[in-house]
């Protein structure tokens, strides 16, 4: 892979992890994931 490539790749697996994050606290919070919620059409659109 070229180091673009290799960038990129980084780049969307922090995204993923953070949008991951953030869907398990508001599970925590709230004891469920409203599939409306904004994180999930966050990590899903993108």
């Amino acid at each position: 892979m070229s180091c673009s490539e290799d960038a990129a790749k980084e780049k969307l697996l922090w995204n993923v992890k953070k949008e991951v994050k953030q869907i398990m606290e508001e599970a925590v919070t709230r004891k469920f994931v409203h599939e409306d919620s904004s994180h999930i059409i966050a990590l899903c659109g993108k």
